[in-house]
């Protein structure tokens, strides 16, 4: 019995960190994975607020995650990690890789941001 309570409290926790990975948030740690020519996830969805964006560099190549809009971008060397931290006021914000022609291999995503 104490065997299956604990698989069952493993699964539990599986799938409320597999509903995190959705790219959906209300306020602090945000998630990104950067890889050739995309970003995982493309869609972020965060409340209004102050939020700690993680970029994890899981391809080949150097990339950025550029936030024009806000003026704010980090470089991520591959397998290394970056954060930046933002305040972000409702609205629509895209993010990109500047890196030659990144963005217009696809590599490029959009942050919503919604009132809270």
């Amino acid at each position: 019995m104490r065997l299956k309570t604990l698989v069952l409290a493993s699964l539990s926790a599986g799938l409320l960190l597999t509903s995190g990975c959705a790219g959906t948030a209300s306020a602090g740690e945000v998630e990104v994975s950067a890889k050739e020519m995309r970003f995982t996830p493309s869609t972020l969805r965060v409340g209004a607020g102050r939020h700690t964006i993680t970029v994890h560099n899981k391809g080949t190549l150097t990339h950025t995650f550029s936030l024009n809009e806000l003026g704010r971008e980090v470089t991520i060397h591959p397998g290394k990690t970056r954060t930046l931290s933002v305040d972000l006021q409702p609205g629509t914000y895209r993010y990109v890789c500047r890196i030659l022609d990144h963005e217009g291999l696809g590599m490029h995503g959009v942050l919503r941001v919604s009132a809270k």
